[in-house]
């Protein structure tokens, strides 16, 4: 797990985990909110993959977690924040960049993809949607993260599935190119806060919920 330090005041503390997508993309955003809310908090921010984080909150050693992936984790409070969309994407030179044919999702499912580590909130989420249409190909590679993905998608290695939030510069770019599926596969993973359940949030933990449930309404409120 690497570890980011947010900003430390005299007054009282709070430890907080995120996953490494919310970690990079949103939580910046949260935590300015809540500083001004709260100068003299004492902000810890450490990062890991979202089953890392449940694990964490589990073992009680965090008072606030945020995850991505399709479903809350069992045993644990939780809040849904918003929802991210995914994206099959492929480098300009890739075959799919061009045909005129939509890809199934069982085609999709079929096809050796570029992969996050287990434990990602991506990685569960892609898997549970493709395994409807049989057991997932093995990966073409797998990564600890999202930015190694996109580096050896824009190679023309394999196909990856990423959020929007991530790619959406290289899409700009053309540097990567978005893929239409010919279904209706439900690629779109949850923003989740979780907290143990002996221990709801309070104080700045719930302060740092509502402003990140309230950021993300307007931001959706906003496309």
């Amino acid at each position: 797990m690497s570890q980011v330090v947010g900003f430390v005041g005299a007054g009282q503390s709070l430890r907080v985990m995120a996953s490494k997508t919310i970690a990079d993309h949103r939580i910046p955003q949260w935590l300015t909110a809540l500083r001004k809310l709260r100068p003299d908090l004492a902000v810890e921010l450490d990062v890991a993959n979202s089953r890392q984080v449940t694990a964490v909150v589990r073992d009680r050693e965090a008072e606030i977690g945020f995850i991505e992936g399709p479903r809350a984790p069992e045993g644990l409070g939780s809040r849904v924040l918003v929802a991210d969309e995914l994206v099959v994407v492929v480098a300009p030179t890739h075959p799919w960049a061009s045909r005129r044919r939509a890809v199934a999702s069982r085609e999709l499912a079929a096809t050796p993809l570029l992969w996050r580590e287990k434990g990602s909130g991506t990685r569960d989420t892609v898997w549970e949607a493709l395994e409807i249409h049989g057991a997932p190909a093995r990966p073409a590679a797998e990564f600890g993260s999202a930015a190694a993905i996109l580096a050896t998608a824009r190679g023309g290695v394999a196909p990856a599935v990423v959020s929007r939030v991530i790619v959406a510069h290289e899409l700009r770019a053309g540097t990567l190119r978005e893929v239409p599926l010919a279904d209706s596969i439900a690629l779109t993973r949850k923003f989740r806060a979780i907290w143990h359940r002996r221990t709801p949030p309070s104080g700045a933990a719930e302060d740092l919920v509502e402003l990140a449930a309230h950021i993300e309404s307007a931001r959706t409120n906003r496309r």
